[in-house]
């Protein structure tokens, strides 16, 4: 047996993004611990109820670096199998990557209650390092923050070419993500694909 040169990774992703995302944010508001098995289920559960469903996604890693996990040994005490995981470094193409300290996901933006703007992303920069970038209007001395109201046409296309949004390219500026996420062109969903 020699060593693997590929490896393809099987998962299930949602359906509908945005459903699932809604569901998802009503049930950890029920759940205390998150992410947990009984919180996981409920999540599945209420998705699937609302009319969501799920499709397999393959991922095929190329040259991937094992870790030893374990070895099991026979009755004469010498070794008979041996256990390996994906290295760590893998994880960053599965959209997952180290940021002080802790594991979090690349490129999915999220609110900031605490935080010097209204949303943050963890984006991977060109020479590997991961950067927090924050954007969005978050109000000051207490005040409430400015609201997003996409619906409007008018608002929608002035704030794109206040912004120049058509030639945001660089995933590590606010503008970048202010444009995708708050203000698409479409003004029908979350982020942009433009």
């Amino acid at each position: 047996m020699g060593i693997m040169e590929s490896v393809v990774i099987e998962r299930a992703v949602p359906t509908n993004k945005s459903l699932y995302n809604s569901v998802k944010s009503r049930i950890k508001k029920k759940y205390k611990v998150w992410p947990s098995a009984y919180a996981s289920a409920a999540l599945v559960k209420a998705y699937k109820a609302a009319g969501g469903g799920y499709r397999n996604e393959s991922l095929t890693l190329e040259n991937p670096e094992y870790v030893l996990d374990g070895y099991n040994t026979g009755c004469d005490g010498k070794i008979t199998e041996l256990h390996f995981v994906l290295k760590e470094s893998n994880s960053a193409i599965l959209g997952e990557a180290e940021y002080r300290g802790r594991k979090v996901s690349l490129g999915k933006p999220f609110r900031t209650p605490g935080g010097p703007k209204k949303f943050s992303v963890y984006v991977k920069k060109s020479n590997g390092n991961v950067v927090k970038v924050n954007f969005g209007h978050k109000g000051t001395g207490g005040a409430k923050t400015m609201r997003i109201k996409k619906s409007n046409a008018a608002r929608r296309k002035s704030f794109r070419a206040r912004h120049r949004c058509h030639t945001a390219k660089d995933r590590t500026t606010p503008r970048y993500w202010s444009c995708r996420f708050g203000w698409p062109s479409s003004g029908k969903g979350a982020i942009d694909k433009t």
